[in-house]
């Protein structure tokens, strides 16, 4: 149970053993909880200075009929689907945006789309 004003964290065991070896690196206390909350704190800082620097869009995944992309902007993964041969996006309801165009420069996609699984895109015939 955390304390007044603390809240509790599940970690792995592994993940715990790290971050308790990055503590004793950052703090000489010999309380635990001043040395962990230093270390998370850096690493909040840490991913808010990252994900200013993160690109766009980036590959998350291709799995059964779906293409995971990660978009940073909108701080999700966004899953395009193809249906019947065609690239479809859902958060955008569309299948010309910037998901769908992210999609087709994966070399898994192109490769699906020059063996005829995916149809080739209007755009793509210009």
């Amino acid at each position: 149970m955390p304390r007044t004003g603390q809240k509790s964290l599940t970690v792995s065991e592994k993940v715990f053993e790290e971050i308790m070896q990055e503590r004793q690196k950052l703090s000489t206390s010999s309380k635990t909880d001043v040395g962990l909350n230093m270390f998370l704190e850096y690493l909040l800082n840490l991913h808010r200075e990252w994900s200013k620097k993160m690109p766009r869009l980036s590959k998350f995944g291709l799995y059964d009929d779906k293409v995971g992309i990660f978009d940073s902007k909108k701080r999700q993964i966004i899953e395009v689907r193809i249906v019947d041969g065609e690239l479809r996006c859902p958060a955008c309801e569309s299948d010309e945006c910037i998901h769908i165009g992210f999609a087709l420069s994966l070399d898994e996609v192109r490769k699906l789309m020059l063996a005829g699984e995916i149809k080739k895109p209007k755009i793509a015939t210009l």
